[in-house]
């Protein structure tokens, strides 16, 4: 029963208990399988206390994660509901994958529920004694998504968060899909046959920006929207970068680069430093093929602490006895420290040497990470 009452600190029985029963349409059979089919996967969240340090979980820094996978509550709505703003046309699995596995990703949906998301609501009983819900508003916002970027893996993504999900039924007090393109407007005619009624009459679709920040600003108040929505509350940029563990950050800068086979490019960005100012900078990545990674300041290699260091590639895990062969795993190089003041560049030379048997496994992406602090000096 320890599935059933997750919320236990932060709910009282009697809504724990209405939540499940509306989920199964009040059938007590149907809780009782749902329970017995995700027992063992609430049994190895569990023995890690559902993840409580999602950096350590994830492999890298949540702030980090979050430009890859922009999915944050920030602001509370007028009934006191925390308010979870999904960019879901931002969302980049190469960019994810370059840092994290499905286990470990797992383990940060694990944290978002049981740690993130009672945080919220204890911060909303804070504010109001009254307030019970075990729920929240979801802004999914479409810009910038395309049929093309609905991959498998952007599609492996969802369905892992999907499956966490399930684990907390009830939880959606409702959801505004912001910025919906055409196809998603066309679909969603189809999808809504298929979805419970309780569910889709939650649901609203906004092909339209400006329809779509108008209902946005009847559910919550304007100094709780984000500055990038029409609000007046921190944009959702800064509040990814507060979610970084180390208080001396500055400001994170991220890129995930990508190079042809055999090529060299350019980092499309240039993070400027001030002279009081140094930067830290990491890459990751899961590239099959090796990369060498120059990080210049005001167009000149700046000297890292080791040659090999310069040179970025996947590591081997034996992908099992049902898989045959190995899988690639993300790895993380600290590349150089750079002090300001200048302009910081990155340069990536694919070196090609990937073998064959892996042909068709991601290479060539890199995402490179700035971390900027006061300089010691």
């Amino acid at each position: 029963m320890n599935q059933v009452y997750s919320f236990r600190d932060v709910e009282e029985e009697p809504y724990t208990i209405c939540r499940w029963l509306r989920a199964t349409k009040f059938k007590a059979d149907d809780i009782l399988q749902r329970l017995a089919e995700n027992q063992a996967m609430f049994e190895k969240a569990q023995a890690n206390d559902f993840y409580p340090k999602p950096d350590e979980t994830i492999g890298a820094p949540v702030s980090v994660f979050l430009t890859q996978y922009p999915f944050l509550p920030i602001g509370s709505a007028r009934n006191g509901c925390p308010v979870n703003y999904f960019m879901a046309g931002k969302i980049n699995p190469e960019g994810i994958w370059s840092m994290t596995t499905v286990d470990q990703l797992e383990g940060f949906f694990w944290w978002s529920f049981m740690w993130k998301m009672k945080a919220e609501v204890r911060k909303a009983q804070e504010q109001d004694p009254d307030f019970v819900r075990m729920e929240g508003i979801n802004i999914l916002d479409l810009k910038g998504l395309s049929s093309s970027a609905l991959s498998s893996e952007t599609m492996d993504v969802i369905k892992l968060s999907s499956k966490v999900a399930d684990f907390f039924p009830e939880t959606l007090h409702c959801m505004l899909i912001l910025n919906a393109p055409g196809f998603f407007s066309f679909s969603w005619g189809l999808i809504k046959k298929f979805i419970d009624p309780r569910t889709a009459a939650r649901i609203q679709v906004f092909s339209s920006e400006t329809k779509g920040i108008e209902a946005l600003k009847g559910l919550i108040e304007t100094s709780e929207i984000p500055e990038d929505y029409g609000g007046g509350n921190i944009s959702t940029h800064d509040a990814f970068a507060k979610q970084a563990a180390n208080p001396a950050l500055l400001r994170q800068e991220v890129e995930l680069i990508h190079v042809k086979r055999a090529k060299t490019t350019k980092s499309k960005n240039v993070w400027n430093l001030q002279k009081d100012e140094s930067m830290s900078v990491s890459v990751y990545s899961r590239s099959v093929s090796g990369a060498k990674i120059v990080a210049q300041l005001n167009g000149q290699a700046v000297s890292s602490s080791s040659a090999s260091s310069e040179v970025v590639q996947c590591q081997w895990q034996p992908a099992g006895e049902n898989h045959g062969g190995t899988k690639p795993l993300p790895v993380c190089v600290e590349l150089a420290t750079i002090n300001g003041p200048g302009m910081v560049t990155m340069e990536v030379q694919d070196l090609d040497n990937a073998q064959r048997a892996h042909n068709g496994m991601s290479r060539g992406y890199f995402l490179v990470v700035g971390d900027v602090t006061k300089s010691l000096s």
